[in-house]
């Protein structure tokens, strides 16, 4: 498999997208999670621990990363938009 693209954390987390995995989409290196299934889950009130607890093939820094990211997305969203 090839890999196209990634980033990474300073935990060690790494997102990567991979042809023929998740359809292309950016997903965390060496599983099939999708950033975006976590940011649904801390959406939806779960806690760090409640999704390491049921997704074990994910680690601290995957959360932390998806977190960032997803923090750093809201920022750029809403940048501007109190004018």
């Amino acid at each position: 498999m090839k890999r196209t693209k990634s980033r990474r954390n300073q935990g060690g987390a790494r997102i990567v997208t991979v042809h023929g995995v998740c359809g292309g989409r950016p997903v965390f290196e060496g599983t099939s999670i999708e950033p975006r299934l976590i940011w649904s889950w801390l959406l939806h009130g779960y806690t760090e621990a409640r999704i390491l607890q049921q997704y074990p093939t994910i680690e601290r820094s995957h959360v932390r990363l998806a977190r960032a990211l997803m923090r750093s997305m809201w920022e750029l969203a809403f940048q501007g938009s109190s004018r």
